[in-house]
């Protein structure tokens, strides 16, 4: 029973290929096509190139660009604000004008300001007189006869602290007769003779009373009064007697100081210096003592800024050009009012300095080294089609923004001559970084990896053809060269060129500086992509870039190097 049921089994398998062989077969021919597609594409990167045409060589330039892109801004531009509210009085100008720096743009209406300034001077002026109370001055010259503090004392305002009397003059109050008084004049010259010593000294009349009064003689006398200089030897107290035009006192009179001061404190505080002692001679304005007082010093502090910010409020309300420039526009005019708490917020004309314009681009780190101050830039607008501008570098910041893992640094550009330019517009800026002229140039896709070129046969020189045989037969000697002989490397795609080295230079995405290697006129291969993918597949198959002065990668590299400096 066990080997039937085995035998059936068996029987069946051939049934089961033959019901799904068509299904089995179409599978194994996709996978094969699959296969052989793949296979296909990743060879035809290798044999990209079908399309070979000539180029002559022949001398031109050859320049590396940075490119970059801004929006123009005037070199200074102002919007002009109030920092206070108010009726505006005046206006003094008009958009399109040109206004100098200080010149008047707005007068607004200052009353409450001024009068507020008043009264902060009035305040201001009371602490710094406080101040200056500090010092204990003498009123007159004469000798401190009396010192009536000490330092570390006390004060209150009103305190007498010193007493201060001329002694060098004298006057004396004497009494003449009424009839004779009137023959007097403050002026004139009087002999005094004192009583004790019957000494004679010179006086002059100061004074002459208008009015009369009843003696202890019981004579009508008017009092006199004349200064004396003292000799020294006068004291007060002392009594003379006075002829002046012949004419004679009624009665003796008495000597007095000539004036005599106490000096109080005007302010409170503590005495925190004493300058004089009794005896010592002193001036007008001589320093006498010091008070120290913090609250009349915080007092002037306090009354000091206000009056400042009182000045520099009443300042605002006449509102200046701050640059000299023209007046982009203007929206506020005589009679308009800056409602209060709203004035800042509001523009009121924007001023620009329109001497030069500028604009900002923004350099990639790698290129950023390539920027000189001062280099020249050629600048473009779509708005003025067709027209250029000659630039500069004004400034390269060293301040640069990183943004997924680049960083980029901003460079002003400035324009001195701008044309029709206005504040605004869009402007793309081209920059020379490097440049030769009048040298062999060849396409870049015409240089394969190792920096070989491949020149038709009929324009070979006898040296380059040399060059070939010699490259040949190091290409049999060595199996190193199997990668690196350019022939070998294109057999099949040069026919009728023969590879020959070069010296690169200068290099940028179109065009290559050749140095030494091939000459002008000659006839070069220059290779197209036939799979519409373009030079850069092209290039993966025939070798790379050259890797000359513009910085480009190695040409070892796949795909070959990636010219350097090129337009960003």
């Amino acid at each position: 029973m066990g080997k039937v049921k085995e035998t059936k089994e068996k029987a069946k398998f051939p049934e089961f290929v033959k019901k799904y062989k068509i299904i089995i077969i179409a599978v194994l021919v996709l996978v094969i096509a699959s296969v052989a597609f793949f296979a296909f594409r990743g060879g035809k990167k290798e044999v990209a190139v079908s399309t070979i045409s000539d180029y002559t060589v022949s001398k031109g330039n050859v320049s590396v660009t940075i490119t970059g892109s801004g929006t123009l801004e005037a070199n200074e531009q102002y919007e002009i604000t109030s920092l206070v509210s108010g009726d505006v009085l005046y206006d003094y100008f008009q958009e399109g004008d040109l206004v100098k720096e200080d010149d008047i743009l707005y007068q607004l209406d200052s009353s409450n300001a001024q009068n507020s300034l008043e009264r902060a001077k009035n305040t201001y002026d009371d602490a710094a007189e406080n101040v200056a109370n500090l010092n204990v001055r003498s009123d007159i010259s004469g000798t401190v006869t009396s010192v009536n503090t000490k330092r570390g004392a006390k004060v209150s305002a009103n305190t007498v602290l010193f007493t201060v009397t001329d002694t060098s003059k004298l006057k004396l109050e004497i009494n003449f007769n009424e009839k004779d008084a009137k023959q007097l004049y403050a002026g004139a010259n009087a002999d005094v003779y004192l009583t004790d010593s019957n000494t004679h000294c010179n006086g002059v009349v100061t004074q002459i009373a208008n009015g009369s009064f009843i003696s202890a003689e019981g004579i009508r006398v008017s009092q006199v009064i004349i200064e004396v200089k003292n000799p020294g030897t006068i004291t007060a107290g002392a009594s003379a007697t006075a002829i002046v035009n012949n004419v004679a006192c009624a009665s003796e009179g008495v000597f007095s100081e000539f004036d005599k001061r106490e000096v109080t404190a005007q302010v409170s505080g503590d005495i925190s210096k004493v300058n004089v002692v009794v005896g010592d001679e002193v001036n007008p304005n001589t320093i006498l003592a010091v008070i120290e007082s913090n609250s009349t010093n915080k007092s002037y502090r306090e009354a000091q800024l206000t009056y400042n910010d009182a000045q520099d409020m009443l300042d605002d309300y006449t509102i200046k050009a701050p640059i000299t420039g023209t007046v982009l526009s203007k929206t506020i005019k005589a009679g308009d009012k800056l409602s209060s708490g709203g004035g800042s917020q509001t523009v009121m004309a924007i001023i620009a300095d329109m001497t030069q314009m500028k604009f900002t681009i923004y350099v990639d780190e790698l290129d950023i080294s390539k920027m000189k101050e001062g280099q020249r830039v050629t600048v473009t607008a779509d708005a003025l089609e067709g027209q250029r501008f000659e630039g500069y570098i004004d400034n390269i910041s060293i301040v640069g923004t990183t943004q997924n893992s680049v960083t980029t640094y901003p460079v002003t550009v400035v324009l001195k001559e701008y044309g029709d330019l206005i504040p605004g517009m869009n402007v793309d800026a081209q920059i020379n970084v490097s440049e030769v002229r009048d040298v062999l140039t060849v396409p870049l896709s015409a240089v394969q990896r190792g920096n070989v070129i491949y020149v038709k046969n009929e324009d070979l020189t006898e040296e380059q053809k040399k060059a070939a045989v010699s490259s040949d037969k190091n290409k049999n000697n060595s199996s190193e060269q199997k990668d690196n002989t350019p022939k070998n490397m294109a057999n099949n795609r040069f026919e009728g060129y023969t590879a020959v080295r070069v010296e690169t230079g200068l290099s940028n995405s179109d065009m290559v500086e050749i140095k030494s290697g091939i000459s002008q006129g000659q006839r070069i291969a220059v290779a197209t992509a036939s799979n519409g993918s373009g030079q850069n597949n092209m290039m993966m198959g025939m070798g790379g870039m050259p890797g000359g002065m513009g910085g480009g990668m190695p040409s070892g590299n796949m795909g070959g190097g990636m010219p350097g400096g090129g337009m960003r």
